[in-house]
């Protein structure tokens, strides 16, 4: 008895021993096809195509990218869309309220460059969502890897800010010829320069292009972009890795300086769910597969550009907002009250001497505008007092050299002196100095 013949879709496989009119069909294997009967050879499809469910015809293969027509890709765009309003809304509020003292005492021009950047970085999304082309491909790598080092030297440079104010403010600092000066912008501009060179070598020496992967997923043509050079693209990571680290260090050392104002606490914490997420993208990028790719790095860009966005910038919005009575001078007033009740000073003897612990003052407290002219001369100005055992603090704005400006007071009073942070070309140096005198214990400073 002879086999039947083969339909479509198989192919013969000769039974040995037997006669030639007897043989096995055997189903064609994926991505091949029978488009006769009693083929002995099954046919591969073309590159583009793939075998239908009957394996008897070779059909388009089904195209895989992150499209906004995708939950994910809807999603995504969204995701940031709203996060890119919410951004745009914190920079009018900062804008609208820049002479207020918060946003004075935290280097509002830093601050508008961190919120641009990450308003950009959120716009960034955006060049991964969509059928892949040529420009797309070389920009969203490059785009997001230096607007992010942007955001995140300009993170740096709040927190160098802060160390340099406070630091200022013990006597005879090296770091006072920094005070006014343009060191954090100085930071964003260097850091920021080494990450667009590393992008520049990169698109010069090894463009990302469109590429397609038809061996992934079965039936399927991924279209994508191909990074070019891998180690290019992780070097590009690595130093926004190591730049944010870095920031995240510098910050975790100096978080208990006292103040509202001071950033540190934030930028701590918001540089740590930063590197929380950067680590947790590597291994999950790396296994994923297709449109998953790039749907787990625009979740990492959102996530963690928003992580920076409610970590440093939600707090001052809702004192600016909600609570405008701590963004005041007179609040600042009584926060000077309470600083000044609860410092520790040197005594000329070299003793350490502690205010009671009850608060109350036993010796009478003057405030001095200390003003330090270009030639290194220092003037002392007397602007304020301290009365004994009162909460009584008597300030004169209008001898202070800088009066406008003592809404920043608060921000920079470390121990026994009160340093400003705002220079100009023009005008001298500034700082508070605050003097006592102890019953029958001299004088110090």
């Amino acid at each position: 008895m002879c086999t039947l013949p083969c339909t479509y879709g198989f192919r013969t496989a000769h039974q040995r021993g037997k006669a030639p009119c007897c043989f096995d069909c055997i189903p064609c294997p994926d991505g091949e096809i029978a488009n006769g009967t009693n083929m002995e050879n099954c046919l591969r499809c073309p590159e583009d195509k793939w075998s239908n469910f009957l394996k008897d015809d070779c059909i388009e293969r089904t195209k895989d990218f992150l499209s906004y027509g995708d939950i994910l890709g809807v999603t995504s765009s969204c995701i940031a869309f709203i996060f890119v309003v919410i951004t745009a809304a914190v920079l009018f509020v900062f804008v609208k309220f820049r002479r207020s003292p918060i946003v004075r005492a935290n280097d509002r021009n830093l601050s508008y460059i961190l919120l641009v950047s990450i308003m950009l970085s959120f716009l960034c999304s955006f060049l991964f969502i969509g059928y892949p082309v040529e420009l797309t491909c070389m920009l969203r790598q490059a785009a997001f890897g230096f607007i992010f080092t942007v955001a995140v030297s300009a993170v740096l440079g709040k927190t160098v800010t802060v160390i340099i104010a406070f630091n200022a403010t013990k006597p005879n600092s090296t770091f006072r010829k920094w005070i006014g000066t343009r060191i954090s912008i100085g930071l964003v501009l260097f850091f920021s320069l080494g990450e667009l060179f590393i992008c520049i070598i990169w698109l010069i020496c090894s463009p990302p292009f469109v590429d397609t992967d038809t061996k992934t997923i079965p039936g399927t043509i991924i279209i994508q972009c191909n990074e070019g050079s891998f180690a290019a693209f992780y070097v590009v990571i690595s130093y926004i890795g190591l730049l944010a680290l870095f920031s995240f260090i510098v910050a975790f050392l100096v978080r208990k300086l006292p103040d509202r104002f001071n950033d540190a606490q934030y930028i701590t914490f918001s540089m740590l769910v930063f590197c929380s997420v950067w680590i947790s993208f590597i291994p999950i990028y790396l296994s994923s597969k297709g449109k998953y790719v790039v749907a787990v790095e625009i979740f990492t860009i959102l996530s963690s550009t928003g992580g920076l966005l409610l970590c440093i910038f939600a707090p001052k919005c809702y004192i600016i907002l909600v609570k405008p009575e701590l963004n005041s001078i007179r609040k600042k007033r009584n926060r000077l009250n309470y600083y000044l009740k609860n410092i520790h000073l040197k005594m000329a003897s070299g003793e350490d001497f502690f205010f009671t612990k009850d608060g109350n003052i036993p010796g009478k407290f003057d405030i001095l505008n200390w003003i330090i002219d270009k030639n290194g001369a220092v003037n002392k100005i007397h602007v304020g007092r301290f009365l004994p055992n009162t909460d009584q603090l008597i300030i004169n704005e209008t001898a202070i050299a800088w009066g406008p400006y003592f809404g920043k007071l608060s921000r920079y009073l470390d121990h026994n002196m009160l340093q400003q942070d705002w220079v100009d070309k023009e005008k001298p140096k500034n700082s508070f100095l605050v003097t006592g005198e102890f019953s029958g214990n001299g004088h110090c400073e």
